[in-house]
């Protein structure tokens, strides 16, 4: 952060590593408004909701990292619930077990999509290994969370309970791909990868998993539709390791060797040489 942690410097910094950019701003920097520099911005939280009709929302509640702008999903999901525990209150019914039951459910996406930034940051300057981990992120959000919330059911306590073996496996799936990525930085920490440019849109597994977020389903469909999703997940996670640990076979996992049931990711291999 000392690198970037005033006006002047962000602007030099971008000079060396960003020139286009650095360019771009130039005609305008004496418009700049405002300029903060930040340390330790995650924070969670012991509670979030009170069966004594309180609630924490938005950056009151918790605040993961500005990577991915998680905090706008995350005011959603609080927003949601809180909706909910007012519903039920209004309604007449009690909250004393609902209040403490989504408080878990949103603490727990919390912990998980903590996983994606915690110590991570220094794979974002590698492009291979940043890269594969883009399509593994948004394949875990939009495969499981993005997923329900966009079908209304984050607040349904019964369904997501019906879900737990899967969304189990997804945390132990993800917790140990995000170490894996931080074992293969360790084992080839320079960028050794030719220029190249990963379009998103021409992932099939990426956009096909955006668009069916727009699909409303029945609550069959859905749970179909998340067990797919688990084991996509599955399948990525073989075929990433699998395909990394042809090229850089020091790369110590608990992920063991198996070849997914497709291979999905071959032109992101190819632009990348691995």
């Amino acid at each position: 952060l000392r690198d970037i942690n005033t006006f002047e410097k962000s602007i030099a910094w971008l000079q060396q590593h960003e020139p286009e950019c650095a360019e771009s701003l130039q005609p305008h920097l004496d418009k700049m408004q405002d300029f903060l520099a930040i340390k330790k911005m995650s924070r969670g939280t012991k509670q979030v909701f009170s069966a004594d009709r309180w609630g924490l929302v938005g950056e009151a509640a918790a605040f993961l990292d500005p990577f991915y702008s998680p905090g706008s999903d995350f005011i959603a999901i609080g927003n949601t619930m809180v909706g909910k525990l007012i519903e039920e209150d209004l309604a007449g019914h009690p909250i004393q077990h609902l209040a403490p039951t989504l408080q878990s459910v949103f603490l727990t996406l919390f912990q998980n999509n903590l996983l994606t930034y915690r110590d991570q940051y220094l794979l974002f300057g590698n492009p291979r290994i940043m890269a594969l981990k883009f399509v593994w992120d948004y394949a875990v959000y939009w495969g499981f969370p993005a997923l329900l919330y966009f079908n209304g059911k984050l607040t349904d306590v019964s369904f997501i309970q019906s879900l737990a073996k899967g969304v189990e496996e997804i945390r132990d799936m993800n917790f140990k791909m995000q170490e894996f990525f931080r074992e293969w930085y360790r084992a080839d920490p320079t960028v050794s990868a030719n220029a190249s440019f990963v379009n998103q849109n021409d992932i099939e597994i990426m956009t096909r998993l955006n668009a069916e977020l727009r699909e409303k389903i029945d609550d069959a469909a859905l749970r179909e539709r998340f067990r797919d999703n688990v084991d996509l997940i599955r399948d990525l996670m073989y075929e990433i390791t699998d395909r990394v640990k042809k090229i850089q076979p020091q790369v110590e996992t608990d992920i063991p060797t198996r070849a997914a049931t497709t291979n999905r990711l071959d032109s992101v291999f190819e632009s990348l040489n691995i």
